[in-house]
């Protein structure tokens, strides 16, 4: 099975495998990690949904 990720709005997508929902949405914040940290963002703000920071 593949799923698809977009780096911009503009972007058509990527294929991406897909292996289980823990890793897709582990792979999804560990992307919004990097370009808010890129973008001078702080990510600590960011949580979980059993309120531990990531």
């Amino acid at each position: 099975m593949t799923d698809h990720w977009h780096r911009a709005e503009d972007d058509p997508g990527r294929p991406s495998a897909f292996k289980n929902a823990a890793t897709l949405i582990d792979d999804f914040f560990d992307e919004v990690e990097r370009v808010l940290t890129g973008r001078g963002v702080p990510f600590g703000a960011v949580e979980d949904n059993e309120g531990e920071k990531r």
